[in-house]
Parts: C-alpha cells; structure tokens; sequence
C-alpha cells in the first residue's frame, strides 16, 4: 500500500512466518530508489497481513519491521 500523506508511506503486507523482515524492507527501499520512486524521508513498514486485518487495520500493532529508507535505519518494529 502506498499513501504519501501517512506517516509511513509504504506499508508492505505479508504472512508472519517468524523470520525477520527487515531485509524485506531494504529490498524494498533498494527497489524504490532504483525505480525512481523513492521520495527523500520515505520509510518502509512490514506488517502481518493477518493481524492488520483481525485488528481493525492498526497497522503499527501489526508491524514486523520499520526501515528509514535513507539512512537504511531501523526505526523498530
């Protein structure tokens, strides 16, 4: 999902399998910027697609990684 007016533009959905998802997320940096698509402050969130949806679309209780794309720092889950 993409919304450039939330905090968090890019928000990727995936099934938790227990791994961890960070380099998920810098692939995805890596491919924004490659692509052209990258805007400077853009961060990328990984979320459990099943937890998003059991609870009530709250994707920050739903996150498995957080990446500042720049600056490649983890900003949590």
């Amino acid at each position: 999902m993409y919304d450039p007016e939330l905090v968090v533009p890019w928000t990727i959905g995936v099934e938790d399998d227990g791994s961890r998802r960070s380099g998920l997320a810098e692939s995805v940096c890596m491919e924004l910027e490659s692509q052209g698509a990258l805007v400077e402050g853009d961060t990328v969130r990984i979320v459990d697609r099943s937890a998003v949806l059991a609870n009530g679309g709250d994707f920050r209780a739903a996150s498995l990684a957080h990446i500042e794309c720049a600056s490649g720092r983890n900003l949590g889950v």
